[in-house]
């Protein structure tokens, strides 16, 4: 409740101010809130809408380098409810990842379709997002990537990387 309170507060003062939503504190963290929220009541749908709204806001209010991007509330989201299969089919070519044309995102998709795979029990599919992480994030490297770019590849990659790492050794 104290999420929806703040939002509906950071909302208010926007409209009564003219304020430009990045002028008011906290408003994408309160986007985050509400997801959650509705997430953990069942409401996927009604949160993939408000996660467009929240990828659609300027860059300067996108958190800290530490915390997900609003492409990964989704997957979060679907992954809490265990839609898998979806993960894999939205991430190849669902709209709401491509609101941002960046390489980022699709380093996100690649990890999440990565996890996706392991979760259903499809090793070789995993490694193989794995190695396509690695080669683009090489083809970025070499067509001269910027360095939050290739922050959010290594990061990516390392992610799998790790998660499959687990996996093996659970695996032993």
């Amino acid at each position: 409740a104290r999420g929806k309170a703040t939002i509906r507060s950071d909302h208010q003062r926007i409209l009564e101010g003219g304020l430009m939503p990045w002028e008011a504190e906290n408003v994408l963290e309160n986007y985050k809130t509400l997801v959650d929220l509705l997430v953990e009541a069942g409401r996927i749908e009604e949160a993939r809408k408000w996660i467009i709204k929240a990828m659609r806001m300027p860059q300067e209010l996108a958190p800290g380098k530490e915390e997900p991007l609003p492409e990964e509330w989704w997957a979060e989201a679907l992954m809490k409810s265990g839609q898998w299969d979806r993960i894999l089919n939205e991430f190849e070519s669902d709209p709401l990842l491509h609101l941002r044309e960046t390489s980022s995102a699709e380093a996100l998709a690649l990890q999440w379709r990565g996890i996706a795979h392991l979760a259903l029990g499809q090793m070789e599919e995993a490694e193989q997002a794995h190695k396509s992480l690695t080669e683009f994030e090489r083809e970025l490297m070499v067509a001269g990537a910027s360095p939050a770019e290739e922050r959010e590849f290594a990061k990516s990659r390392e992610t799998l990387g790790e998660i499959l790492k687990q996996f093996r050794a659970a695996k032993e």
